[in-house]
């Protein structure tokens, strides 16, 4: 729907900024097509470009996951259609150019908050400590209390504590005397055993391909779940002395005094078994999506026959 609208609205805006003789002498309307292309190009090819993008949106306050992914290239078949349809209109006032953009930016509004949910799924993002245990907490679902250091969970609305959790560029640092673990999103978790003299990478994370991702939150659509890479935040269990790792979406990553580690799933947060995958899951948005763009095809056609019909009647 963007690569559709997108320039179609930037195209009318600068017909009513600037005189059509001058945007048509220098083909300002390719230019947009083609630069809108292009961008949408670079983002689900080019894996530097596509987080740049993440990021600058992320500063924006709009947590984004736009997955590198060129099969989705396919969208771009939605720009010469889009571009037909501007061009069937040659003589356009400039006066209703700017009224025009305007309705069309409504309809681009009303079809993204339409596929919009206000709460963001980040999954298990930080830990408290609770008079009966370890708390978790998932800002989507509430919070979880563990009484055997994170081996097992169970659902609870009596998290005493909050945990403000904010996206960090360095090291954090948890540990109880001796025993001290050092992590960052999206690295290799270190631990010390001489209170942090010395540091050895003990886990190295295997974070979930682009293309998992992608069918996680297909899978998980109705969660609206933001994938990132952990870890969050780390706490240590002073009855089991069991290291605790939030990862998000991917569960909660377990250190046993032995140097053991498991992953242990909360709630909905389990492992996924990507050798079965849901098709009709996975590909019914693709599928509603493709029904909704070969109908506006079929109307942008039938708009342009049926003008042609009505000039060849009055010739």
């Amino acid at each position: 729907m963007w690569l559709f609208f997108t320039p179609i609205v930037l195209s009318s805006l600068v017909d009513w900024i600037i005189p059509q003789k001058y945007s048509r002498k220098f083909h300002l309307d390719l230019v947009i097509w083609h630069g809108i292309g292009l961008f949408y190009l670079l983002v689900k090819m080019v894996s530097p470009v596509n987080g740049l993008v993440v990021n600058a949106l992320d500063e924006m306050g709009i947590p984004t996951v736009i997955v590198v992914d060129p099969t989705d290239l396919l969208a771009l078949l939605s720009l010469p259609i889009s571009y037909y349809s501007w061009r069937t209109n040659d003589n356009r006032p400039r006066h209703s150019s700017f009224s025009r953009s305007l309705l069309i930016l409504s309809v681009m509004v009303l079809l993204t908050l339409a596929d919009d949910d206000t709460a963001q799924n980040y999954g298990i993002r930080c830990f408290t400590r609770e008079n009966n245990g370890i708390g978790a907490i998932s800002y989507f679902y509430g919070g979880y209390i563990s009484a055997d250091g994170g081996k097992t969970w169970n659902a609870s609305d009596d998290i005493s504590g909050d945990c403000n959790w904010t996206s960090k560029d360095t090291y954090d640092v948890v540990g109880n005397g001796q025993l001290q673990a050092r992590f960052e999103s999206g690295q290799p978790i270190k631990i010390s055993t001489d209170g942090g003299k010395s540091w050895k990478v003990e886990y190295k994370i295997k974070f979930d391909t682009a293309a998992q991702q992608a069918y996680y939150m297909k899978y998980h659509s109705g969660d609206n779940p933001i994938y990132q890479e952990g870890p969050f935040d780390a706490i240590i269990d002073p009855k089991t002395g069991n290291f605790l790792f939030a990862m998000g979406l991917d569960r909660v990553l377990l250190r046993t005094p032995n140097s053991t580690w498991q992953w242990v799933g909360v709630d909905i947060y389990n492992a996924m078994d990507y050798s079965k995958p849901n098709f009709f899951e996975l590909l019914w948005g693709d599928g509603v999506l493709a029904i909704v763009s070969g109908l506006l095809s079929f109307t942008v056609l039938g708009r342009k026959v049926g003008i042609e019909t009505k000039q060849q009647k009055k010739g």
